[in-house]
């Protein structure tokens, strides 16, 4: 029987074992220049983008600027009318993570617009809540939409390829909502090799 006598260290010892380097000092906290003005405005988003361009130019680094979708739209336009020597030129503009996102759907559902994309969200989703899904104002449905049409094709080529009825095919044929779809599978060439299934790939007449 093995008795633990020690007591377990306390935290203080425990981050005396893992930080194996030299004490970095006392912190301390500065206050960056505060511009006490509306965030939206113009002159704002100008004067913060100038004080920055002019103190990165001096440090040699490349300013990285993150914005919302509106400020970042009110930013571009101002780099992109500023002269070709102004430091604002080196300033890499980009958006936050989920406005990102959102402007990433928007652009799928804009450039699909003429693709019937819209008529495909509206077999699962009320015809009311497809404008806002292709715009990009909702992440989460638009994510499963694109999600459920992924699948629906891929289906189809699958179903193409290796000569497999969909279900609906199959419920033509026997007239039953009882459908297992494996029991269709065609299983008599069950000896298909990895350079085979890649040779009928590439033959397949799409």
């Amino acid at each position: 029987m093995l008795a633990f006598d020690m007591q377990p260290p306390s935290w203080s010892a425990i981050m005396h074992k893992v930080m194996d380097c030299d004490y970095p000092g006392k912190p301390s906290v500065v206050f960056l220049p505060m511009i006490n003005m509306n965030p939206s405005d113009l002159t704002c988003i100008n004067s913060t983008a100038n004080f920055i361009g002019k103190r990165v130019k001096a440090q040699h680094c490349v300013p990285i600027f993150a914005f919302d979708q509106p400020l970042y739209w009110k930013a571009m336009n101002i780099i992109k009318n500023e002269p070709l020597n102004s430091p604002l030129k080196l300033v890499i503009l980009r958006l936050r993570g989920f406005h990102l996102e959102m402007n990433f759907v928007g652009g799928i559902g804009h450039l699909m617009e003429g693709s019937r994309i819209t008529e495909l969200h509206k077999t699962v989703y009320a015809p009311s809540a497809v404008t806002h899904i292709t715009s990009g104002k909702v992440i989460a449905r638009e994510v499963r939409a694109h999600f459920l049409i992924y699948t629906a094709l891929m289906s189809i080529i699958l179903s193409y390829i290796y000569g497999i009825p969909l279900p609906d095919e199959i419920e033509n044929e026997t007239g039953t909502n009882d459908i297992n779809p494996a029991n269709c599978i065609n299983t008599e060439n069950t000896d298909m090799n990895a350079e085979d299934l890649l040779d009928e790939l590439h033959g397949a007449d799409y």
